[in-house]
Order: C-alpha cells, then structure tokens, then sequence
C-alpha cells in the first residue's frame, strides 16, 4: 500500500510578483484522488471567490473541471508519451504536470500515516480547511481590506458613470484642497469632487474594514463643514457594505458614523448608489 500524498492548487495573479494564492488540494490515496476546491461547498459562489481576485472567473472554472477529469481517468499520459496509472503513486506527479503558468497545482508531499481509502475524501476537506479556508487571521484581514478597497474601486466608478455625475460642469477625480483647521492650514485630498469658483461638494471612497479610512474621511467631512462650505448633504462617504459586512460590529459602528457625518452612499446596493450620485449632481 503506497503511502497517501497531497498536492495544493495555486492562483498566481501576477508571475512577476509571484504570490501565489490556495484555492484547493488534491489527495491521492492508492488509486483514490480527490480534490476539494475554493467554491465547492457553495456551488462555486461568486462570494468565495472574491478573495482569490481572479480576473476570469471561467478560466477558473475551466481549469477545476479539467482536473477532475484527470481525476477521474483511469491513467494520465504525459508530454513525453508515458501513460502513467492512477493506481500508481506518481500519478499524483502527473496531474500535477499538466497545470500551466497562474493555476497551478504543486505537489505538497506525503501524509504521515496510511489511510483508508473511505477516509480520503476526509482527509482532502481536513487539508483543505487547514491549507485553503483558515490563513493567517491578519492576513485574511489584511486580505479583506484589499479586497473591499478593489470593489468598492469598480463599483464606485461605475455608478457615478451611470449617473451622469462625471459630467456635471466642476466634477474632478482627485481633488486637493486646503482647509483651515484651527490656526493651520490642512492638505486634504479627496477621491471625487465638484469645484467651480469653490468646492461645492466632495466625495470619498470610505474602507469600513480600516479605521485609518473612516477616521481621515470623518475628520476632513467635519473640518469642511466647519467651514460652511456646505452641509453633511454634500459631503459624501462612499462604501461598500453587504449584509455580511454589517454583521461586524466594527464595520456597522463605522457604517452608523459615516451615515451621521455625510450623504453615505453604499455601492454594494447599485441602484441606491446611481440614485445618490445622481443627487450629488443637482
């Protein structure tokens, strides 16, 4: 009986960087070879897969589906014509030679003791969790941060393009403006803004899952209103927050400051998002 082995399937978004990212693991057990993959467990969510920042979802998809069926085969022949059996221990080696560039599946190594062969498809979801679901608790933090600041990117350029408000007579992309704040002048810069002989209105993309964000935004919001260049209607926070996201109590504490501060406007909701820039261009 040869001894279980593992393999780790890996996304690299950039070959120049070379930071791969686990999306899965393959366990090949005397002849049983199963693999467990991010999406799995939900029918290959959208969600679960926000975290890996693959660009193309159907490459993914295509590229999960091409090793199963190299799982399920009774032999795999590689590049050089050899046809090597699942029932043999390298062919776990084998599958692992036909991923290419940004999927990849490396070999891992052997698991410690024999199993059963009823347990592999166990083993594979222990792996998994371990490997694949359960990173780092900071750097599945720092990870969401990135990843909410991506979103909340596209989805803020594209709802202020469908609103019109791009081309209200004023409107800018990154805006710089100085602002008394007691005897000093602050350099403030914010994302979006509408200036014509003065700043009318200013906008800010808000990342509820970095304090830093919520607390520069909330100090310039309050400075300008301060000011009396205008009021907390324009002034406007700019968030993405799903149902998921506002079950975190830091994120709703934040999510209820913004709301208190300025006109908040929640991307994750597109039509409420068109429909406030829309007003932001009155």
């Amino acid at each position: 009986m040869s001894t279980p082995q593992f393999a780790i399937a890996k996304f690299i978004p950039d070959m120049k960087r070379m930071e791969p990212r686990n999306f899965g693991v393959v366990v090949w057990n005397s002849g049983d070879c199963i693999g467990r993959f991010v999406g799995d467990d939900k029918a290959r969510d959208a969600r679960a897969l926000a975290g890996l920042r693959i660009p193309d979802r159907t490459v993914y998809l295509q590229w999960i589906d091409y090793w199963r069926a190299q799982m399920g085969r009774p032999a795999i022949r590689l590049k050089t014509g050899v046809v090597v059996p699942r029932t043999e221990a390298d062919f776990l080696s084998a599958l692992c030679d036909t991923s290419l560039e940004n999927f990849r599946l490396n070999s891992a190594g052997l698991l410690s003791e024999h199993v059963p062969a009823s347990q592999t498809g166990a083993i594979a979801q222990s792996l998994y969790d371990e490997l694949v679901v359960a990173p780092r608790s900071h750097d599945r933090s720092k990870e969401k941060e990135i990843d909410i600041s991506e979103t909340l990117r596209k989805e803020t350029n594209k709802a202020i393009e469908a609103s019109g408000l791009s081309e209200v007579p004023g409107f800018r992309r990154s805006y710089d403006w100085l602002c008394p704040v007691g005897d000093t002048l602050q350099h403030f810069k914010f994302h979006y803004a509408v200036h014509n002989t003065r700043p009318e209105a200013v906008l800010q993309k808000v990342n509820l899952h970095r304090q830093s964000s919520v607390n520069d935004a909330a100090f310039m919001f309050q400075a300008m209103q301060q000011q009396k260049y205008f009021g907390k209607d324009r002034c406007a926070a700019v968030v993405y927050a799903d149902d998921a996201d506002l079950k975190e109590n830091d994120v709703y504490q934040s999510f209820k400051l913004m709301g208190g501060l300025s006109r908040l406007i929640n991307v994750a909701d597109e039509s409420h998002a068109i429909r406030e820039f829309g007003a932001m261009a009155i």
